[in-house]
Formats: C-alpha cells, sequence, structure tokens
C-alpha cells in the first residue's frame, strides 16, 4: 500500500482541529463532572467527540483536490494490508492466537548491539510452557540491505530454535509502506536528521502495529535495548487483573515509558493514528494523545518496573541515553533454596504502589517498600500450619536503594495462633534476634527446640525517615522429630 506524504497547510488545519476538539472535551468533561457527578458519561463524551476528530481527518483522505483528482496528499490510511507471508524473513507462523505478543523494532548500531542482551532475557526469563502462548515479533527495520542481512544472520544462527518453533519471528517493511522522510517539518527546533529519524520510527511502529494486528489477545511493545525481571509474564498478567474494572487503553511496565501494553484489537486504530501525525509528533507523545483518544488521561503504571534501559548508544547517530529505571531492582533471589513453605504476607506499614508484602517472599518479580515506618508497625509472615525453623533470612534495602533498609527492629516468633485476624493470632511472642545493617540472619532456635512458629514477625523499635524496601526473606523448617 502506497502511503502520501502531508500537505503542511492542511495538516496543520488538521491538527489544530484536533486539538480544539481535545480542549472542548475536557472543558465538558470538567463542567459535567462538577455539575451532576456523571465521571462515566462525560468520559465517554470526551472519547467520541475526539474519534469524531478523527473521523473527520480519515474524511479528508478520501476528498479529491479542488480541480484534481489526486488525494489529498495526507498521511490518513483507512486501511493497513500487511501481507504477512512477504514481510516474514525468520520463524514461522502459528496458526493459533497467542496469549501475548512482544514486539520491538530494531536497527544496526555502529557502536554496540543490544538486541541479543534483550532477547536472552526474555529467553532467561520465561519458560517453555511460557513460549507456547507468547511470541517475539522483530522488526528489521535498516534500509539498508547489508546491514540488515548482518542482523539476520546474527539472528538465525543463534535463535534457531526459537524460530523454528514460532516463539521468535523477524520481518521486514517493504519500501513502499513508507512516505517521503525528505523535506519534513522540523518541530520541537530538532534537527532535519532528527526529525527524520523519528518520523521513521513512528511509520516503522505503524508497521509493526499492523502486522501484530489479531496474532495475540494482547501486545506488549518494547525497545531492542532493555532487560527484563525474572517472571515478567506472571506480573504482566496480575496487572491486567488488578486494573480488570478500568476502561483502560494501555498498561505501562516501565517508568522510562517503554513495555506498554495494548489490546491487539486496538494496533489497527493504533497504526492508523500515528500514521497521520508521523512527522508531528514523536512516537512516545502520540502514544498519550492515543490514550487521550479513548479517554485514558491517569498512567497505569504497574511498580516496580519489570524492564530496564540498557542501551548507551541511540540508533540515532551519536546520540546516548545515559537514562536508568529507578523502580527496576535486577537483583536476584540469593537464597532460591529455601523452603517459605505457604504463608500470609500481612503488615499496618503503608506500602507504596504495587509493592506487595508478598513479593519479597515469593519468586514473584519485586519486592516490598514502605514509606517511612514508624515505632509500633510491623511486617507478619503467618504459616498455614506451625513450623519447627531452621533459619530466617530477611534482607532489606538493594542496589538501587541501599538505604533503604530497617535501621531500628528485632525479629519475633510466635506460636499457635488464637482466634481472629491480624498479629493477634499469634501468641507467647518470643524475640529471636535483630537487624544488623538491614539483615536479620538467624539459625540459632535453641532457646525454643519444641517451639513450632505459627509467625514471624518484624518490629519496628524507632521512627525512621528513610522509606523502608524488604527485598527478600528466605526461611528454611526442621523436619519433626
Amino acid at each position: 500500500m502506497k502511503i502520501y506524504r502531508s500537505n503542511q497547510i492542511l495538516m496543520s488545519l488538521l491538527v489544530l482541529l484536533f486539538i480544539f476538539n481535545t480542549w472542548m472535551a475536557k472543558l465538558a468533561f470538567n463542567a459535567g463532572a462538577r455539575g451532576d457527578g456523571d465521571e462515566h458519561r462525560n468520559l465517554h463524551l470526551q472519547r467520541d467527540t475526539l474519534v469524531e476528530t478523527v473521523r473527520l481527518l480519515q474524511e479528508q483522505c478520501n476528498r479529491p483536490r479542488s480541480g484534481s483528482h489526486e488525494k489529498a496528499q495526507i498521511v490518513c490510511p483507512s486501511k493497513l494490508d500487511v501481507d504477512r507471508n512477504k514481510a516474514l524473513v525468520l520463524g514461522k507462523q502459528r496458526e493459533k492466537s497467542d496469549f501475548l505478543v512482544i514486539g520491538m523494532s530494531t536497527v544496526r548500531r555502529q557502536n554496540a548491539m543490544y538486541l541479543d542482551q534483550t532477547l536472552q532475557s526474555l529467553l532467561e526469563h520465561t519458560t517453555p510452557v511460557d513460549r507456547t502462548t507468547t511470541k517475539v515479533i522483530i522488526l528489521l527495520a535498516d534500509f539498508i540491505e547489508s546491514d540488515r542481512a548482518i542482523v539476520v544472520e546474527r539472528l538465525s544462527s543463534k535463535y534457531k530454535e526459537h524460530f523454528e518453533s514460532g516463539f521468535i519471528q523477524a520481518i521486514t517493511a517493504p519500501y513502499t509502506f513508507y512516505p517521503p522522510l525528505d523535506d519534513l517539518k522540523q518541530n520541537f527546533g530538532d534537527p532535519l536528521e532528527r526529525v527524520r529519524w523519528r518520523a521513521k520510527q513512528v511509520v516503522d511502529y505503524a508497521f509493526l502495529f499492523s502486522y501484530c494486528h489479531g496474532l495475540s489477545k494482547y501486545y506488549l511493545q518494547l525497545e531492542d535495548d532493555v532487560i527484563s525481571t525474572p517472571n515478567f509474564l506472571f506480573a504482566v498478567k496480575e496487572f491486567i487483573d488488578v486494573n480488570e474494572g478500568k476502561d483502560w487503553t494501555s498498561l505501562e511496565f516501565s517508568l522510562l515509558g517503554f513495555g506498554k501494553l495494548y489490546r491487539s484489537s486496538d494496533l489497527l486504530r493504533l497504526a492508523q493514528f500515528v500514521l497521520m501525525f508521523y512527522e508531528e509528533q514523536p512516537i512516545d507523545i502520540l502514544f498519550k494523545y492515543f490514550n487521550n483518544l479513548h479517554a485514558q488521561e491517569e498512567v497505569l503504571l504497574r511498580s516496580p518496573s519489570l524492564f530496564q534501559h540498557i542501551g548507551l548508544h541511540s540508533s540515532l547517530k551519536d546520540k546516548e541515553q545515559k537514562a536508568v529505571d529507578m523502580f527496576f531492582e535486577e537483583d536476584v533471589q540469593k537464597y532460591s533454596a529455601c523452603d517459605n513453605p505457604p504463608a500470609a504476607l500481612l503488615t499496618n506499614m503503608d506500602r507504596f504502589s504495587m509493592y506487595l508484602p508478598r513479593l519479597p517472599y515469593t519468586s514473584d518479580p519485586g519486592y516490598f517498600w514502605a514509606k517511612s515506618p514508624t515505632f509500633g508497625q510491623w511486617f507478619m509472615i503467618d504459616f498455614e500450619e506451625p513450623h519447627f525453623l531452621k533459619r530466617i533470612v530477611i534482607e532489606t534495602g538493594s542496589s538501587s536503594h541501599p538505604q533503604d533498609i530497617l535501621q531500628d527492629g528485632y525479629l519475633e516468633v510466635g506460636g499457635l495462633t488464637l482466634p481472629g485476624k491480624g498479629p493477634a493470632q499469634c501468641k507467647d511472642f518470643q524475640t529471636v534476634g535483630s537487624f544488623n545493617s538491614g539483615v536479620a540472619d538467624i539459625d540459632d532456635f535453641s532457646d525454643i527446640k519444641q517451639y513450632q512458629v505459627k509467625c514471624v514477625v518484624v518490629r519496628i523499635l524507632e521512627d525512621q525517615a528513610q522509606w523502608l524496601l524488604i527485598r527478600e526473606i528466605a526461611i528454611w523448617v526442621r523436619p519433626q522429630d
């Protein structure tokens, strides 16, 4: 399909129309919210107004110029026909629809190739079962054939098994999919080279979205220079469940802006939308506008982050990117051989965001993070059944947040339960140790040798201004004599 370059004056007028309708929709929303509180109705009013703007843009595409049979030269595709068979370079297509497609676009960098690290991270942190319902689709976006051939050769030799299984696919876009990338608007004071780079990036993404549309239930957009946290797929599914009652357009899994999740059914609309404004705005800004178009103003960000940026050298020549996600923790479990018997994790501390009490006790990504704990607050591991204990290790703080340790606290164990919920369940508390530089490591239970432990409790002894991060909890049990 041929896509024509934008008519500068017409596009400017249409963008102003888009902005005006957005502003009017927000006014209507705010007035309605103050008047009758019918937030749901006004959100739909905002969305309908914005959708109408896009409809007007699409109509302009089909109108011939005055005195001419040519269409107005504006990027406004009403249908994106992608021939998947022609686009596929490596791998094979699966007949069934998957749960998740992970999409990324890559070009060959002169100074570094981060794609290997990204793929290795995804492979290390998914199981063979995960890969039967998930696939990775890589758009090889180099215009220069020799650069693309180098990447193809490297991928085909290193990941042959995963291409053959259909877990990884590599695709290319035909040159005819791209509008002319010369004489573009120099918005934001960017030099022409940078404008051309970001405009091409928008079109790359549009092709990737079009190819992936309908291949799965959900689509996750990643960059080609990131790493993932272990068990990230579980966390993605959990965050989808957490937001089940919300009318969301995208969910996010990194503070830096990549790791965006969409419903696959929305991908074709997303591709059409970003192509309309390919020379007007960078892709990250267009993502935000697309959310606004669907009346999602709130950023639904999962914390801790599941993906970390590792690329120093950008695909744009001479550009370096040193940004890292402060909410990503690469730390892996140090005590994977522990027992950690089934338990409920409880606390009366004020936790931050999605940093749930159970995270440091399980293999799920993340840790527990509380805001400035105070004297008398507690954190409890309440076992389903009582156990004789052999060792307890609780580590606080992390490599990214080394100051967020427990500064003054001690560890207790409690006996069999009493009726009720919360800390009153345990009785006969005994202190078994304290924290040294944020770590409690207790392996001497001689004083309670015959004592079956029902719960382990961390007690806060003093207010602290610093937040508290519990990174890992490891417990070993002793077989009954």
